[in-house]
């Protein structure tokens, strides 16, 4: 009952998170019931041809990373809707095109896979390129700082950079982590960030510790967080 009672609570933390994600599948399960419903040999080639991409694409890192509900695996999971997900809807969407007018043309096609494109993916791919991977060190800095929060019982809700957030989900997928599109914040304007932590009603911080020179701290002491640990690289604050 209690491993019920943590999913529930996973699912009610991060509901709007996964209805992101689970928007673009819905368009595309809803063009492959389309598809598969028209009698038209075309069409089921097609569509065997975009679970195949799915499956080679499948391998070796998606499951894990979209389970996690890791910045990595959002990244990845917005490539994979690109290749075959936009291209198998919009294709569904000509059909019905075709369908009502009698008409395929495919300059249509061409149309509708940059609206859907533009609706549903474009942005997502800014970050595939160029992922920023961290090294081994952050993991075990990740464990120590949940550890802490653990070891003190705290009913966190925490603001940390993205390499940091997004790895604290893997490792504990009831942890509390603002979220506005990814999991952390990024960039090194401080005072945006400590006052974004304020705002949200964040009751923890991490801050890189290459960012906290003497206005840093002091402006978290004005905002009332105060030093509870810290790793080599970061340090953890707490709201008093």
């Amino acid at each position: 009952m209690q491993g019920i009672a943590n999913m529930w609570q996973v699912i009610e933390t991060n509901f709007s998170y996964i209805c992101v994600y689970a928007f673009p599948f819905s368009l595309v399960l809803v063009a492959l019931i389309y598809l598969i419903t028209q009698k038209n040999r075309r069409n089921h080639n097609y569509i065997y041809l975009a679970l195949v991409l799915f499956l080679l694409w499948l391998c070796p890192f998606f499951a894990v990373s979209m389970m996690n509900f890791s910045w990595e695996g959002e990244a990845y999971y917005k490539a994979l809707f690109l290749i075959p997900g936009v291209g198998v809807t919009a294709y569904a969407l000509v059909c019905l095109y075709h369908r009502i007018t009698g008409k395929k043309k495919w300059a249509f096609w061409i149309m509708v896979f940059l609206l859907t494109q533009l609706a549903t993916g474009f942005t997502y791919t800014t970050k595939f390129w160029d992922l920023e991977l961290t090294d081994g060190k952050v993991d075990a800095e990740v464990v120590e700082i949940a550890d802490e929060i653990k070891q003190r019982q705290i009913d966190a809700y925490m603001l940390a950079p993205k390499e940091i957030g997004s790895r604290l989900r893997e490792y504990d997928l009831s942890a509390k982590i603002y979220n506005e599109g990814s999991f952390g914040y990024d960039g090194d304007d401080m005072e945006k960030t400590i006052a974004l932590a304020a705002k949200k009603e964040c009751n923890l911080i991490v801050v890189r510790k290459k960012d906290a020179d003497d206005e840093c701290l002091a402006y978290l002491e004005k905002k009332d967080f105060r030093y509870m640990t810290e790793t080599d690289h970061y340090l953890l604050y707490i709201y008093l």
